[in-house]
């Protein structure tokens, strides 16, 4: 989903709002800028407040959180050698604007459904891929490189440059025209290149230890499952090509990271958040549906104060829940559940608690479920289309059942074609693999 309309949209707190990003709620944070009191971008991320506190669980939490490298300053400290850094690679020869650039250009000229172009569109396709070869030439270089990283200023909180979003984007965009315009050509292989290009960037934002970063690695891929449904259905299909495609698949799946390392980063946001709290400005990076959602509850004028009294035990509240979260994330989504369903009862029966932890349960905790559900979703769908390749070409399937519904993939398999069901548990789309005899 290359949208430039998502492009615009801010940061929010939590993995809801990092989801928002990609449209499901809109969704504008700021940080906080008030120009009387402006702190350097690393203030709050070097958590004076929490370092201070009295508290002894929250003590003993963060020496707990400093061991494992999870605050925002050992995040930010984490580098990777350029010469391997695919990431750093990337973001020397392309840089945000550039990017922004190409996707407003190209905004028009990519097919909403299919992949079929009229002359005149494919004619601008041509000439814009002309005119960025050497760009594309100089991504693929650097997509060599076998590890990435972007250095994501987790210190700065939401303050953090994540440009590398739109540089993803826009290099994954080129590609995406360069696979359509290989498609109108018969050329299926070099589709099949622009392709394993495409999940090449999203693995490369997807490994960051940053929710919005792995939430948009997401719509790159739906963007590739839909190429890779019109170059199963051309005519031209070839069994290599069925093979390329499976050994691409199967990287993807290889080079799938944990999806505990994103909810990591989530803490680090969420940490951050608590020392703007603190120092009272929370009211400054609410959002409007989030300010219309506590003034409906009634506690909107006095909510600066509420949290900042509670600040301790809100906190303990956040990071107990988040401890919970990612140390049960090794496991699929939905042997997860549970984790979700017993916080949300134990907040529900608080509620009326002067106590209520309001950062943690009204900001920070809300729905985020939706973040794990949208991970399982995305992992189903690639390794649906693992199955279905493999399938179509008489290899062993190393996928276990659905992680998003813990039941088996359903498989179809017809003298012509695989279809794999049983992706979505409310509306299924199929995978649709044809059968290629070896030489055909």
């Amino acid at each position: 989903m290359f949208d430039c309309r998502r492009r615009k949209r801010k940061t929010g707190l939590s993995w809801l709002f990092a989801a928002l990003c990609l449209g499901l709620v809109a969704c504008h944070r700021h940080p906080p800028t008030h120009p009387k009191d402006q702190k350097p971008a690393d203030y709050y991320g070097r958590l004076p407040g929490l370092s201070r506190t009295a508290h002894p669980g929250l003590q003993a939490e963060l020496a707990r959180i400093i061991d494992e490298g999870g605050t925002p300053e050992l995040l930010a400290a984490e580098t990777v050698p350029e010469p391997e850094n695919a990431a750093a690679g990337l973001l020397s020869v392309l840089d945000r604007e550039q990017a922004l650039s190409i996707l407003e250009q190209s905004d028009s000229l990519v097919p909403k459904e299919g992949f079929q172009l009229s002359a005149e569109r494919a004619a601008a396709v041509d000439r814009l891929l002309e005119r960025y070869a050497p760009l594309r030439s100089r991504v693929e270089k650097m997509l060599r490189r076998t590890k990435s990283h972007f250095g994501i200023d987790f210190l700065a909180g939401f303050q953090a440059d994540l440009s590398c979003i739109e540089v993803t984007e826009g290099a994954a965009r080129l590609e995406m025209l360069a696979a359509v315009a290989a498609l109108g050509r018969d050329d299926l292989q070099g589709a099949t290149d622009s392709w394993g290009r495409i999940l090449r960037l999203a693995a490369c934002l997807a490994m960051e230890k940053h929710p919005t970063t792995r939430l948009r690695a997401v719509s790159i891929r739906q963007e590739a499952a839909r190429l890779l449904e019109a170059i199963l259905q051309h005519s031209g299909l070839r069994r290599e090509h069925l093979d390329a495609l499976w050994s691409l698949a199967r990287q993807q799946l290889e080079d799938w990271p944990p999806d505990r390392l994103a909810w990591i980063g989530d803490r680090a946001l969420g940490m951050w958040v608590y020392e703007v709290t603190r120092d009272g400005r929370l009211w400054e990076i609410l959002t409007s549906e989030e300010k219309l959602a506590l003034a409906e509850a009634g506690i909107l004028s006095q909510m600066p104060q509420i949290v900042r009294q509670g600040i301790d035990g809100d906190q303990w509240y956040y990071l107990q829940a988040m401890r919970k979260i990612i140390d049960t994330s090794s496991r699929p989504y939905y042997r997860r559940k549970e984790v979700f369903q017993g916080i949300r009862e134990d907040l529900h029966a608080r509620r009326n608690d002067p106590q209520f932890p309001w950062v943690a349960g009204r900001l920070l905790l809300l729905d985020m479920e939706k973040g794990h559900e949208r991970q399982a979703a995305d992992r189903a769908r690639w390794e649906a289309i693992l199955l279905g390749l493999a399938t179509a070409t008489d290899r062993p399937s190393l996928v276990g059942v659905n992680p998003r519904t813990g039941k088996p993939y359903r498989v179809i398999v017809e003298e012509a074609r695989v279809t794999v069901w049983d992706i979505e548990p409310d509306w299924d789309v199929p995978v649709i693999v044809p059968k290629v005899a070896d030489g055909a």
